[in-house]
């Protein structure tokens, strides 16, 4: 008997809810978020060094930037307007974050990367840029594309 999903607090999906696994037993989805990772890392990077000013989208464009990065298309700045006036998936997107980032440890990502529609489940890595606080990159959600006017 396998032990229950844990209880979140924060609003987003539930563990038994993302889970890639059964969809992806060979991995090219972590393979493809892991290479996100490194694109993230190498952007924070550029910030960090001086070498670089602006935000994900414009370092993903840039020319002038060095470091790992991956076809634009492949990364959402936000998403769109009837998912961010639904309340029920707006809350998905609610995401636990450190007090340091916000006082109520959680932050609304619409920010996130795709891989390829893996048997219609199109997953999705939600992030919040927090390069100008922090200086870190927050990932809230990593698993199957959450409620929206397609998947609903």
């Amino acid at each position: 008997m396998s032990a229950p999903a844990p209880e979140r607090t924060t609003g987003g999906p539930q563990r038994s809810e993302y889970s890639l696994e059964i969809y992806d037993g060979l991995g090219r989805c972590a393979a493809t978020f892991w290479e996100y990772v490194l694109i993230m890392r190498d952007y924070c990077i550029e910030k960090t060094d001086g070498n670089f000013s602006g935000n994900l989208f414009g370092y993903l464009t840039s020319e002038q930037t060095l470091g790992r990065k991956c076809d634009p298309k492949r990364f959402a700045q936000t998403e769109s307007e009837s998912v961010k006036s639904n309340s029920k998936w707006r809350k998905e997107r609610l995401l636990p974050v450190p007090d340091s980032v916000d006082p109520s440890k959680q932050v609304l990502m619409l920010a996130h990367f795709k891989t390829s529609v893996k048997d219609g489940v199109a997953p999705r890595m939600y992030i919040h840029d927090d390069t100008t606080g922090t200086g870190k990159i927050y990932i809230g959600y990593i698993g199957k594309h959450l409620s929206n006017t397609m998947t609903s």
